[in-house]
């Protein structure tokens, strides 16, 4: 078994990080005006349609010469997940990486640092496009049913309660007053 850093979870990262730069540089400028955040963020398609947001963008990056980088090195990263085969991708990485090596923040450095650490898992993601997002979504119910669940007492009703809500329904097998039809609930008490 091969471990994928699911690249979701790279991606955020590196939002995260932008988000901390744009804090520092709040308060270095100390102008008392803030940095419109939202702007890095928006899809590249919704960008290109609003041209004043475009402006907007291109301006503070002007202003902020410091956040121009980082916000780069995001743009890179989403570029390198785009790539078709395994090979572009390490090529992808290998650009990113060698322009954040060229930097002079020690800030960048340590995060390029992570990428060569993590170079195997990232470009693993490539063999065959696996996500942890499956796996995340099923956590996320558990929980919600969990939460639903408040109070009860029997661990199995419990168990059979998080079993009916997160398995593919092929797999549970229906008691025959389903399958047939009916709609006498009264033997669904097992549910609540």
């Amino acid at each position: 078994m091969k471990v994928v850093a699911d690249h979701f979870h790279v991606v955020k990262d590196a939002q995260k990080k932008l988000r901390e730069s744009i804090k520092i540089e709040e308060e270095v400028t100390n102008n008392n005006k803030k940095i419109p955040v939202r702007l890095f963020f928006l899809n590249g398609k919704k960008l290109l349609k609003e041209k004043k947001k475009v402006k907007k963008l291109y301006k503070t990056l002007k202003e902020h010469p410091y956040l121009k980088e980082y916000y780069r090195y995001l743009l890179m990263l989403k570029w390198m997940y785009k790539a078709e085969t395994y090979e572009e991708g390490k090529r992808r990485l290998h650009i990113l990486i060698g322009m954040m090596e060229e930097s002079e923040g020690p800030q960048v450095w340590r995060w390029a640092k992570t990428y060569i650490r993590w170079e195997k898992e990232i470009l693993q993601y490539f063999v065959n496009r696996t996500t942890t997002a499956k796996v995340e979504g099923h956590h996320t119910h558990i929980k919600l049913i969990k939460r639903i669940s408040f109070g009860f007492k029997e661990v199995l009703r419990y168990t059979k309660k998080v079993l009916l809500g997160v398995m593919p329904e092929r797999f549970i097998k229906l008691p025959n007053f389903i399958t047939e039809g009916t709609t006498y609930c009264k033997q669904l008490s097992f549910l609540s």
